[in-house]
């Protein structure tokens, strides 16, 4: 797991969070307080001095970069397996856990951590990827990716939406999503990666007919993450787990 903030970039090994700074690539911090495998890291992205990790300890921490110290904890019932920081509301979490997702307000502490309740209804959904939007100027959107290639859209301020993947995908090969990424200039749209090998741009909103904005050629491995460029718009990267490669893709160019 790698993450980066404020000029530094972050990276797990599997009990110890290792900080460096980008000026240089020299080692600043190093934090070891997990007791077991971290599965989760998110910087803060309203605050690049704090960053939260998970772990298979049953504890989620909230860092203090600066003063190199904790400054928030709970713990989970069941191993954390995803961490993702809302950068619309200060101090605001999601958490994978026991394959549904759960809240967990940093600020606020003591509240501990409450389920997505439109989310742990569905017990049919088990839950693979997260991912909250980082564009400002709109609502907060969560977006959920499930072990049957389902995605779900959760805001406070409107109705889940449910998008399903294309009917006509081989339903023999698992198309579970392993990854989830907010387009950087957009709240609407986002882009989802398949266990089978396939792509998707999806409308957040609902407002598409099914919420498939356009597939991408089918690829012959299993893709296990993507990333968008920001100095090219439309433009982004995939990278399966089979081999190192690092594919380049644009929306416009199929």
């Amino acid at each position: 797991m790698v993450d980066s903030g404020g000029g530094r970039f972050v990276y797990c090994s599997t009990l110890a969070t290792y900080m460096y700074s980008l000026d240089g690539y020299k080692l600043e911090k190093l934090i070891a307080a997990h007791e077991r495998t971290i599965t989760g890291l998110c910087f803060n992205p309203s605050n690049s001095n704090q960053f939260v990790t998970c772990a298979l300890d049953l504890r989620l921490l909230k860092w203090d970069v600066r003063e190199e110290k904790e400054i928030a904890f709970a713990k989970v019932p069941h191993p954390p397996a995803m961490i993702d920081w809302c950068a619309h509301e200060d101090g605001l979490t999601a958490v994978i856990v026991n394959k549904t997702v759960m809240l967990w307000d940093t600020v606020k502490n003591n509240v501990g951590l409450q389920p997505l309740e439109p989310i742990a209804g569905l017990p049919q959904n088990v839950v693979t990827r997260i991912r909250w939007n980082h564009k400002k100027g709109g609502p907060a959107r969560l977006a959920v990716g499930c072990a049957d290639g389902t995605v779900l859209v959760w805001s406070k301020s409107a109705k889940l939406v449910t998008i399903k993947p294309p009917s006509d995908r081989d339903e023999k090969r698992p198309n579970g999503v392993t990854d989830l990424q907010w387009d950087p200039l957009s709240n609407s749209y986002l882009l989802a990666t398949y266990s089978d090998g396939y792509m998707s741009l999806l409308d957040g909103e609902g407002s598409s007919g099914g919420g498939v904005l356009s597939d991408f050629p089918k690829q012959s491995v299993d893709i296990a993450m993507a990333a968008w460029v920001n100095s090219m718009p439309g433009a982004f990267i995939t990278v399966n787990e089979r081999a190192p490669v690092l594919s380049l893709w644009n929306v416009s160019q199929k």
